[in-house]
């Protein structure tokens, strides 16, 4: 069971930073991402059963939207 949720996981991390990426409307916001920002999962922040990383470095937003009961955006200025 955890290995399915690690995968449907990655799935959504990898899909989350294409989509950054290939819809940001300002060229100059747009992020390159290699494998190089992917780290091992234990390398990651818990939050509840998932783990989280912020690629720009802030993790403590990312941890607040992961956490919160209503959800958030950590990135609106990519949009």
């Amino acid at each position: 069971m955890f290995k399915s949720q690690l995968k449907a996981l990655s799935l959504i991390v990898f899909s989350s930073l294409v989509v950054s990426q290939s819809y940001s409307a300002d060229d100059s916001k747009k992020l390159e991402v290699s494998e190089s920002a992917f780290k091992c999962i234990s390398a990651l922040a818990a939050s509840g059963r998932f783990f989280v990383d912020n690629i720009l470095g802030n993790l403590d937003a990312t941890l607040a939207v992961a956490n919160s009961n209503s959800g958030g955006n950590t990135l609106p200025d990519l949009y």
